[in-house]
């Protein structure tokens, strides 16, 4: 009772009791008069009808939920698999309004969907097809729908689409939460959906934002304001769902955040960024590897009009590459296109070289060149592209329009060098491609550069660029592939203006180097100053991989040249590359060159210098073509002239090819070959068939030398003779080995072996020579003065030969040749048993050349000295010891008209034959009895003898002696007198004294019936007056009246005579007399 009252107290609470209870009563019997089937059907049907696809709802009941009653329906299916889109769920909430009831309708304030499975797929297309599906997805929400609250636990997304190559991609998310929250036609409907991507590592996805729904619904007109976060994003998963044809692949998990706000109706606003740690893009099936990236931002809008989609204020950030503009995406039945205007775009040389270096090997050589450093820049690009839906198409790409620069842009060119492109303006317009203010450095040189290029009905570009550049010489020899020796220095500035024209394929390239300030010098040896009009024209083609010189001048006075070759750069870069220097006249090269001005060359020279091989190490070879060269050799040996030959130059050597030359006038065949040029070595070969000795050191212009052969060594240290052999007309045969060491200073050291020496011959090549050439000679010698003669030593090893006649074997000598005369000493040789050593000395340092011999014989055969080396009868033999001293000059009858000397001879057991002084007093002494009894007949044994001894003297041919004494058993004889051997004349007094002492002769001895004796037994003499030709001499016998005093003590102590001589010598031949 007690609560009655109360609310009869209070009114208000009692009329809210009334209008709960009626509420509920009014509930309870909306509920309880409610069909729940037929609402399901309904319900279906006015789904479908606003989706335009088959809805079925299962089982159906009432629920008590939180929010309070609820319908629950089991098996949702909006769709079928046929149908584009397809949402299933085993259960449905329909949250009922409580307002809703009080009116009598059902009016849903939440939906609940648990374990919900969409899927959108558009109808597959056929490939090459791009007719559109029959049906898409609805645009539009149901009509009158508004719900406060949407909520999906554990739900499903499949999102999938056809590609026009008949591939079909999907995108699956699984494990959706999302709460949808006042979604109704007018409404701002905001969500917040999670999920994990399918196929990745795990990658879970979160969109948040809000949908504001437009009045009549239509799902193009709805705003979006949308945040999307996606972690641990699987790159290779998404690229595996872009077309294959593309090629496109990447790896790397990053992080993903984007926003998208604005309608489909008036453009979406989007924003992206990838973000993560060493991802990797494949761009394209050109590229051979993954570009790394850390950074990948895009942003602009989006809308579509029709078959256009629209993309403005595009921003695309991929690390340091900067791309912006506005693009329009065409969709057609045949083809796809794409077109629009770039602007403020930047890239990288770093990201460039990252990018392209990772295309299909093998790179270019500019690529590989590449350095990371330099800025691409484009300020405007308008850009048309297209390509056929079928997979098999080919696409198109071209400019339209182009505005832009690049700056600071480096290639290595190795051995420290760069081409760097410091700046340059690029446009295209109408087809035309302008470059204005390019400025460049090639090795530190500036270079300034401008053009054009148009493309071509034919598709290649024409081009016309126009360069300048500048730079020291240093500099540009830094270019050359080899480093320059270090005694090689340039100098001065050289200027270059070129010029490049025509089709891409093949442009024309002329380039001008101005050489006019060049200096060259190397080290003493050359001194090339600056010489107006020195030039280098260059005339070629290039194409895309190569440059061709077809036409190459050089003119530096005084040498001039052409240059023809090429230059690859298709892979690494190769050089093929010839040149020809040719220098006319040696003689205008003196002064730039000491050594030829020095060893006073004319003639002319060419080298031939090829080039080829890889740019990084490339291969020399030079041909030096030498043309009539002459030296003077300053009287030390004759002038080489006419040498003409080749000198080829190969890797690290030198060798000749038909090399010959005229010494003097002689022709000389020469055979030149250095092994290697950092140790060099000349192996010189020389072969003459004859060469004059005045040619060489000698100075006879009579003497040849024949068949001259052999090989010569020379390098830093000297010459070496290995060896060369030669031949005489007088018999000589030698073999020289030696050395030349020092050429500063040098020494010469020969060694000369043979079978056979002519001493007169080898004499005669210093002595043999006409008063012609012994004139000019010494004009030559008194002409100017000559450096001092270097010291010779000739070792001389002769197993036989002649000595001016007389045969000799086993000789050694010692030639000692200096600027005033020639030393042989000592000069020992044999003869038979005995041996001879002397010295000869040729002076010709006077007006006549004189020769000084001495020596000494030791048991010479005196026949070959009389016969041989007198080159007179000979009438005597026996074993010679003496010594000799001759002195005379050479003139045109030879060397005794004025030959002086002495000779102190011995001669022993010898024998006096043939001689017709003998027989003649002989048979005047009428001792042919006698003689029987002890010496063989004298006309044809001859007369023995124990001993001969002479002192003589040589006066200009004349043969002079006051002792010359003749002992033996039969009698002795003593000569006083001279033999004119120039004439061959005798002038002598002959003693003779025909008989021992008288107890050595039986005492009745007659002569002339005469008995000699008496009681002093004293010994006869006879005298005899020899005058006339050596070979028939006048003999008459004299008396001792006609002996002079002088002369007759001569012969007393010649012949030691305590005589009684015979004053009448008539009583010898039967005359009358006194005794």
């Amino acid at each position: 009772m007690a609560p009655f009252n109360r609310l009869r107290r209070s009114p208000l609470l009692y009329l809210a009791g009334l209008v709960t209870a009626g509420v509920a009563l009014w509930i309870g019997y909306f509920l309880a008069t409610f069909d729940l089937d037929l609402y399901r059907d309904r319900l279906a049907e006015e789904l479908g009808n606003q989706l335009q696809m088959p809805v079925s709802l299962g089982k159906a009941q009432l629920e008590l939920r939180e929010a309070g009653i609820a319908f629950r329906f089991a098996d949702l299916q909006i769709g079928t698999a046929q149908t584009p889109a397809e949402l299933t769920a085993p259960k449905l909430w329909l949250q009922l309004a409580w307002h809703g009831l009080l009116f009598g309708r059902l009016v849903f304030s939440e939906v609940a969907l648990d374990a919900p499975h969409l899927r959108i797929a558009p109808h597959p297309a056929s490939p090459g097809s791009t007719a559109p599906p029959a049906s898409g997805l609805p645009l539009e929400l149901p009509g009158g729908l508004h719900i406060r609250r949407v909520e999906v636990q554990q739900g499903s997304l499949v999102f999938g689409w056809s590609l026009n190559s008949g591939e079909t991609r999907s995108l699956t998310l699984n494990d959706i939460r999302a709460e949808i929250a006042d979604v109704s036609a007018g409404s701002k409907a905001a969500f917040n959906l999670t999920g994990n991507l399918a196929g990745g590592k795990g990658t879970r996805v979160a969109i948040k934002g809000a949908a504001e729904l437009s009045a009549t619904g239509a799902l193009d007109e709805t705003a979006w304001d949308l945040a999307v976060e996606g972690k641990a994003l699987d790159l290779g998963h998404l690229a595996g769902m872009l077309p294959e044809r593309t090629g496109i692949d990447a790896a790397g998990e990053g992080v993903l955040t984007a926003s998208l706000n604005g309608s489909g109706a008036s453009g979406i606003a989007f924003r992206a960024e990838l973000t993560g740690q060493k991802l990797q893009l494949h761009a394209g099936s050109s590229a051979h590897q993954r570009v790394p990236f850390n950074r990948l931002h895009l942003a602009g809008t989006w809308k579509r009009e029709g078959t256009v989609h629209r993309l403005r204020q595009l921003a695309l950030e991929f690390d340091e590459l900067r791309l912006a503009g506005d693009f329009s995406f065409h969709t057609g039945e045949d083809v796809l296109k794409l077109d629009g205007v770039l602007g403020d775009c930047t890239l990288t040389g770093s990201r460039m070289k990252a990018w392209l270096s990772r295309q299909e090997p093998p790179l270019p050589a500019w690529l590989e060149q590449l350095q990371p450093t330099g800025v691409l820049t484009l300020r405007e690009a308008a850009f048309r592209a297209e390509w056929p839906t079928a997979a098999a198409g080919r696409g198109r790409f071209a400019f339209d329009r182009l505005n832009g620069s690049a700056r600071d842009f480096a290639w290595d060119i190795g051995r420290g060098n760069t081409v760097v492109l410091k700046a340059v303006e690029v446009s295209l317009d109408n087809g035309k491609w302008q470059i204005e203010r390019g400025a460049a450095t090639v090795a530190r040189m500036p270079v300034t550069f401008s053009g054009s290029a148009a493309l071509r009905p034919d598709g290649n570009t024409a081009v016309d660029v126009v360069l300048t550049g500048s730079g020291s010489a240093t500099q540009l020899a830094a270019l050359w592939p080899d480093t320059l020796p270090p005694e090689v220095t340039l100098g001065g500035n050289l200027k270059l203006q070129g010029q490049i024209r025509g089709a891409t394929g093949q442009l024309a390239v002329d380039a001008h180097l101005d050489l006019s300030a060049l200096a060259i010098r190397y080290g003493d040896h050359l001194h090339l100053p600056p010489t107006a009009g020195s030039a280098l024209v260059l005339h070629g083609t290039a194409t895309r991989t190569s440059l061709a010189i077809e036409r190459g001048t050089l003119a530096l006075p005084p040498l001039s040249g052409t240059l023809a070759g090429t230059v690859d750069w298709s892979g690494p870069a190769t050089v093929d590359l010839a040149t020809r220097l040719e220098l006319a006249d040696l003689t205008a090269a003196g002064p730039l060159v000491p050594a030829v001005d020095r060893l006073e060359l004319r003639g002319g020279a060419a080298l031939d210098l090829t080039v080829r091989g890889p740019a990084a190490a490339v291969e020399t070879n030079a041909i030096l073509d030498l043309q009539n060269i002459a030296m003077p050799m300053h009287g030390i040996i004759a002038d080489i002239n006419q040498l003409n030959g080749q000198l080829i130059f190969t890797g690290n050597g030198i060798r000749s090819e038909k090399l010959t030359a005229r010494l003097g006038k002689s022709p000389v065949i020469l055979q030149a070959r250095v092994a290697d040029l950092q140790k060099p070595r000349l192996e010189l070969g020389v072969r003459a068939s004859a060469v004059r000795a005045d040619e060489l050191i000698f100075h006879s212009d009579r003497a040849i030398l024949r068949d001259l052969s052999g090989q010569l060594s020379i390098d830093r240290e000297g010459l070496d003779f290995t060896p060369v052999n030669v031949r005489l007309d007088g018999g000589t045969r030698a073999s020289v080995r030696g050395t030349i060491r020092d050429f500063a200073a040098p020494r010469v050291e020969l060694d000369i072996s043979g079978d056979y020496a002519n001493i007169k011959e080898l004499i005669g090549l210093w002595t043999d020579e006409s008063p012609a050439a012994e004139a000019a000679r010494k004009a030559r010698r008194g002409a100017a003065p000559h450096p001092p003669f270097p010291p010779v030593q000739i070792r001389v090893d002769a197993k036989a030969g002649d000595l001016f006649g007389m045969k000799f074997q086993k000789a050694r000598a010692l030639i000692v040749p200096d600027s005033r005369q020639l030393l042989i000493h000592p000069l020992d040789f044999s003869i038979d048993k005995g041996y001879c050593t002397t010295q000869v000395l040729v002076d010709y340092a006077g007006d006549r050349t004189r020769l000084r011999v001495s020596g000494h014989a030791e048991d010479i055969d005196a026949y070959a000295v009389y016969n041989e080396l007198l080159q007179r009868k000979s009438i005597l033999r026996g074993k010679l010891r003496g010594d000799f001293y001759l002195e005379g000059t050479f003139g045109e009858n030879g060397f005794l008209p004025s030959t002086f000397g002495n000779f102190n001879v011995t001669v022993k057991d010898g024998v006096l034959r043939h001689s017709p002084i003998l027989a003649t007093v002989f048979s005047l002494l009428n001792v042919s009895q006698l003689l029987t009894m002890q010496l063989p007949d004298v006309s044809r044994e001859g007369v023995p003898f124990s001993q001969l001894t002479a002192e003589a003297r040589l006066d200009r041919g004349v043969l002079s002696s006051d002792n010359l004494v003749i002992d033996s058993n039969a009698m002795s004889m003593s000569y006083i007198g001279k033999y004119d051997m120039l004439h061959d004349n005798l002038d002598l007094l002959l003693v003779v004294k025909p008989l021992g002492t008288i107890d050595k002769v039986v005492s009745h001895l007659p002569i002339a019936g005469w008995i000699l004796g008496g009681e002093q037994r004293a010994l006869i003499t006879a005298q005899f007056k020899v005058r006339g030709p050596a070979e028939n001499p006048e003999i008459v016998a004299i008396p001792i009246s006609a002996i002079s005093k002088g002369v007759l003590g001569i012969f007393q102590r010649t012949l030691g005579l305590p005589f009684k001589l015979v004053e009448d010598p008539s009583i010898l031949w039967g005359g009358g007399g006194k005794n």
